[in-house]
């Protein structure tokens, strides 16, 4: 209990008020991307999700496709985010045929979609979501997954 006070006391919470015309997604980039280290898989996540102009299909792309594609990576957060961040950088190796570094992931993912429409974007989503399926069934072969 102590150590959830402890916690709790050091949580700090901004509210940002954004106009309709405000993207979220393009804020919260550009307030963690050179702030405060975020974990690599969530800046790629914003990324796509942001490049995504309907809402509602961000949203089915996100529930869809990332949200089990992550939550299929572990049973915590911590786990989750570690063989997700594993996972994307072997995908992106894969693609470059080079070695990408843990910390420039984002980068990478944000360099190579940067002329990609949203139809381009959308099948590179298509495609990791695919492939982590093989790559989980590596990390974990006793669960049972279909493609």
């Amino acid at each position: 209990m102590e150590k959830l006070l402890d916690v709790i006391t050091g949580l700090k919470l901004v509210t940002i008020r954004l106009e309709e015309k405000d993207n979220p997604n393009r804020i919260f980039e550009t307030l963690n991307y050179r702030g405060k280290e975020l974990a690599q898989s969530d800046l790629v996540r914003n990324f796509f999700m942001m490049s995504i102009r309907d809402d509602a299909k961000a949203e089915q792309l996100y529930n869809d496709l990332w949200f089990p594609m992550e939550h299929g990576f572990g049973s915590d957060t911590k786990e989750r985010t570690e063989n997700l961040e594993l996972f994307l950088r072997h995908y992106l190796t894969m693609l470059k045929h080079a070695t990408v570094k843990e910390d420039g992931i984002y980068a990478e993912v944000r360099e190579r979609l940067k002329l990609a429409d949203e139809n381009n974007v959308i099948s590179e989503l298509n495609n990791i979501s695919k492939y982590a399926v093989y790559y989980q069934r590596l990390l974990f072969p006793k669960k049972r997954r279909t493609i």
